[in-house]
């Protein structure tokens, strides 16, 4: 029963957060600009964003999943030979983490669908406190790169 009165309250207490797809926020820690690189199901393709932690405590993002994946992966560029994954990643209090470059990223492993320039499809980014922020990644180019191209 008390398992049960636990599992409650943590649903009651932590909410999860749906916002526009250029920023998703929870607390004090948001994420800008999520977007893939378009690729074809079966294939794996990266998903980049720009997460910022304004809280006074660290934060660690432990888990991504996204229906349009079989499984994503924290990775990154460990020297020009090696790529590295992480099960889990923490960003200090005040720290700015760039999953937005070709040294880190999240990897979605064997897709279930095409992923073409222009389609939204969800992500939940859960954290090791059980909350959960959900994010709709645009598939396309960097935010910057269609900026520029404008």
């Amino acid at each position: 029963m008390k398992a049960v009165l636990v599992a409650v309250s943590l649903v009651v207490v932590i909410p999860s957060w749906t916002v526009s797809a250029h920023q998703s926020e929870s607390g004090d820690v948001s994420i800008s600009h999520p977007w893939a690189l378009p690729a074809k199901a079966g294939e794996n393709t990266r998903l980049y964003f720009v997460l910022e932690n304004e809280e006074q405590d660290r934060v660690t993002v432990t888990n991504m999943e996204t229906p349009v994946a079989r499984f994503a992966r924290f990775q990154f560029q460990a020297d020009s030979e090696t790529v590295l994954s992480l099960s889990s990643r923490t960003i200090r209090s005040e720290e700015t983490l760039n999953v937005a470059s070709h040294h880190m990223w999240f990897e979605l492993f064997d897709l279930r669908q095409d992923l073409i320039k222009g389609d939204r499809f969800p992500v939940a980014l859960t954290f090791a406190d059980g909350r959960i922020i959900h994010l709709s990644v645009v598939v396309g180019l960097s935010p910057h790169a269609n900026q520029e191209s404008e």
